[in-house]
């Protein structure tokens, strides 16, 4: 028997097994080495026949978190010893990483000095500078006082008004047609 129809026999077999029962089969199970089950997962996640509908993606993930909270229970419990936790979890995660269960994660990290210095900062971020370690009910009412006294020591400014020949004032009447 020639190795390709074999291998295609040997690649369905590992797809139907993944889809039916949502876990990667062992070597034992398919009859092959560590090695060639690799290939035959690597070959086929890269030829996208590990795809799976979002249906059963959603099954797989509530799977998951079934088993991952029957591990928690048994490490809370003590019912199994850590050691075997660790292995299934491992094992948990290889499936889930090759299923594509696993959200990528990005993390960044951003540090950022400010010095503030009073005689450089505009208006407003210098009352927010002087006023930093001031809750908003402590400065409201002295703030209002400033400003309502301010208010009342200027002038009205006289609204601009159109100069006196200004249609504005006159304006022409609009002629009517029949």
């Amino acid at each position: 028997m020639k190795k390709q129809p074999k291998r295609e026999a040997r690649r369905k077999k590992i797809t139907e097994i993944i889809k039916d029962t949502g876990t990667k089969p062992t070597p034992e199970v398919i009859g092959v080495s560590r090695a060639t089950l690799w290939r035959d997962l690597t070959a086929l996640e890269s030829q996208g026949q590990l795809a799976i509908s979002e249906q059963d993606r959603r099954e797989m993930v509530k799977a998951q978190y079934e088993v991952l909270l029957k591990m928690e229970r048994a490490a809370v419990e003590g019912t199994l010893d850590p050691d075997v936790i660790n292995a299934w979890n491992r094992v948990r995660e290889s499936i889930a990483r090759l299923l594509g269960l696993n959200a990528p994660v990005r993390s960044e990290a951003v540090n950022v000095n400010v010095e503030a210095d009073p005689q450089k900062l505009g208006p407003y971020q210098w009352f927010c500078f002087i006023s930093r370690d001031l809750s908003f009910e402590e400065i409201k009412s002295p703030i209002s006082e400033v400003c309502d006294r301010l208010r009342a020591e200027k002038e009205p400014e006289p609204m601009p008004q159109p100069p006196k020949d200004s249609p504005l004032w006159h304006p022409t009447p609009k002629e009517l047609t029949p």
